[in-house]
């Protein structure tokens, strides 16, 4: 009997997940603000699994692998209504994760050949960590053009510490069709980097077949 049939009714996998929030909500005779920062913290415990060809996702070991992501997050906005030629609304904002990821169960491929320069194919000469800092700032103007037609242009700027820097322009336009129905389009450049899993370095990607 393999060691997969052996596992039938059995636990294989436990997922623990931890988070917390703090925000507050300001309402002032100049607008109104909100800020917040939160925490996530996910454990990912399972049985060892194959890594490459016909094995790929098969339990393979009895040996239980932990992979942890953290992450931190802290917002702020401010919303300004002021007249000028009509009303308008200027949002500004900003925002700041850091991600950390330390995952060993994704580490066990080898190789004898120098598959990637730079590189080892041991996985105990592989870090399992990574880490990423995405800072964000935003600005936006809601123009009430006419009543029940609204332009929207912003602007926003990222920085991510391992693949630098980005502007994003967007233009939104919101229309009401009577009390039931609103018609919203828009064009935006958006800036999206490759997640902890992706951007390892310490991964080894190897195929077999």
């Amino acid at each position: 009997m393999g060691l997969v049939d052996t596992l039938y009714g059995q636990e294989t996998n436990r997922l623990y997940r931890q988070t917390w929030g703090l925000t507050y909500n300001g309402i002032w005779d100049w607008g109104q603000s909100k800020a917040g920062v939160y925490y996530e913290k996910t454990n990912n415990t399972r049985l060892q699994e194959g890594t490459t060809g016909r094995v790929e996702g098969m339990i393979n070991s009895d040996v239980y692998d932990t992979s942890r992501l953290e992450s931190w997050r802290s917002t702020a906005e401010v919303n300004l209504p002021f007249n000028w030629l009509t009303e308008q609304t200027l949002t500004l904002g900003m925002e700041w994760n850091r991600d950390e990821l330390n995952d060993p169960a994704s580490m066990q491929a080898t190789t004898t050949t120098d598959a990637l320069p730079g590189i080892s194919g041991d996985p105990s000469q592989r870090s399992p960590k990574n880490s990423a800092t995405l800072t964000g700032i935003y600005l936006e103007d809601n123009i009430e053009a006419t009543p029940g037609t609204n332009i929207i242009p912003g602007l926003r700027f990222d920085y991510h510490n391992d693949f630098g820097s980005n502007w994003s322009p967007s233009l939104n336009l919101s229309q009401d069709l009577g009390d039931m129905f609103k018609v919203k389009a828009g064009i935006a450049r958006v800036f999206k980097a490759p997640n902890l899993y992706q951007s390892s370095e310490g991964y080894l990607p190897f195929y077999a077949g």
